[in-house]
């Protein structure tokens, strides 16, 4: 797999340079500004940084120290026209792996960037390009770090795993993900389509939800064999990962019958096999089966549901907003103080699913720069959650009417564009009991 780099410049013509001359043998990318650049860092670590930097500015020298607190794996390499020898020396002291003088000479640079990169395997990337709906993943609670660190670990490892996930979380993206990371060591460890040697290998996933009338189970042994088999397709690849999804939800000798079968397969050397991935609601549901010590082979990671990782919600919103924007050609800037409020408050019992079902037409309903309650199709719920956020669980009784009916009033108004005495008629209560929404 090709290393990762980031090359950060004002110099277009410098970047351009870079670009062509490292993006052959590795991914790089140009930003022409600190922030784009580490908006990149924060959704994935670079293996090596190239900063050019004029270090006789505060401005730039605190760049290079964010760089290195942002992302302190990452190696850094300073291209600069105005240091001298002396401030060379204090680069390097202070972390920089290398640095280069300008005008820039490609052959230094590739040299440069050669010796950084000697003997560094590929880091583990949560956001790798090609995989699909990976939006849920952004955020850097303390919840999302282990998980992403676990996967990392389990990767490492060449573990099988289980994911734990609640309803509303599809654990297909996070197979992907360590499939795509754990592809390249695996062929170097010798995995290969057994019956032509070729080292092609996909990722597969099985929906168990499919299987559960019992005449359906021999089409499902016949599909698993012919996978775990190694067996190449019309495409010249193998299977090298298989998740199977909904596990929980099929009867109990079905899943007995599939581990213990499993159980012989996976006793071969992962280097000769292929990974195995198993997605569950509960854990609580399989602890029949882990009395048995079906699940021993198994690593379990806990993929954290949206409530308990509420202070991811705005660059997860972000996120899906500017993919929906795209498919929908709206030019959305912001969201509303009132509608990111309440969908912080809410607990979404539906997860991701049900954030997408809901954000998905309130982007095509939008017609403004900015999305607000009004695009929002709103779950009562949401509104319930909210106000027990805002005037706590053990409220009044009157104080709880009154929140609920400025709560009700605002959704009404949002969406009927009524106010006043108009509002009032549709809600049927006082004109004087919702004065003060305007």
């Amino acid at each position: 797999m090709k290393n990762k780099i980031y090359a950060m410049g004002h110099d277009q013509n410098l970047l351009s340079r870079i670009s062509e001359s490292l993006g052959t043998d590795h991914e790089v990318l140009c930003f022409g500004g600190a922030d784009e650049l580490f908006e990149a860092v924060v959704s994935e670590s670079p293996d090596l940084m190239l900063l050019d930097c004029d270090f006789s500015r505060q401005e730039d020298r605190d760049m290079f120290e964010r760089a290195r607190k942002v992302s302190p794996h990452s190696k850094i390499l300073i291209i600069s026209d105005t240091a001298t020898i002396r401030d060379a020396v204090s680069i390097t002291k202070l972390g920089a792996a290398n640095f280069i003088q300008k005008p820039l000479q490609i052959d230094r640079l590739i040299i440069a960037v050669k010796e950084n990169l000697k003997g560094e395997d590929r880091r583990f990337t949560a956001f790798p390009k090609g995989i699909e709906n990976c939006e849920w993943l952004k955020g850097t609670s303390a919840k999302i770090r282990q998980m992403l660190g676990n996967m990392e670990k389990e990767t490492e490892k060449e573990s099988d795993i289980i994911f734990i996930c609640e309803q509303g979380i599809d654990a297909t993206v996070l197979a992907e993900i360590i499939h795509w990371n754990s592809r390249g060591k695996r062929l170097l460890a010798g995995l290969a389509c057994r019956q032509t040697g070729r080292q092609d290998l996909r990722f597969d996933a099985i929906d168990l939800s499919s299987f559960k009338k019992e005449s359906s189970e021999n089409y499902f042994w016949a599909m698993i064999q012919e996978l775990v088999s190694g067996k190449e397709t019309a495409g010249g690849e193998c299977c090298g990962t298989l998740l199977l999804k909904n596990f929980d939800i099929v009867d109990r000798h079905f899943q007995e019958s599939i581990l213990k079968y499993l159980e012989k397969t996976l006793k071969k050397s992962p280097g000769d096999r292929i990974k195995i991935m198993i997605s569950v609601g509960r854990i609580e549901d399989m602890l029949e089966l882990d009395r048995m010590h079906l699940l021993d082979i198994f690593s379990k990671i806990h993929v954290p549901p949206l409530r308990e990782r509420r202070e991811d919600i705005p660059v997860i919103l972000k996120s899906y907003l500017d993919r929906y924007c795209r498919i929908y050609g709206k030019a959305i800037t912001a969201v509303s103080t009132d509608l990111l409020g309440t969908v912080m408050s809410y607990d979404w019992p539906g997860n991701i699913k049900e954030l997408e079902s809901l954000l998905e037409p309130a982007v095509m309903n939008c017609s403004s720069d900015i999305l607000g309650m009004d695009s929002f199709p709103v779950d009562y719920r949401m509104i319930f959650r909210k106000l027990s956020y805002e005037i706590g669980e053990t409220a009044p009784m009157s104080v709880a009417e009154t929140g609920l009916l400025k709560e009700v009033a605002l959704r009404f108004r949002d969406k009927t564009r009524l106010a006043g005495e108009d509002l009032a008629k549709l809600l049927d209560v006082p004109k004087d009991s919702i004065s003060d929404i305007g």
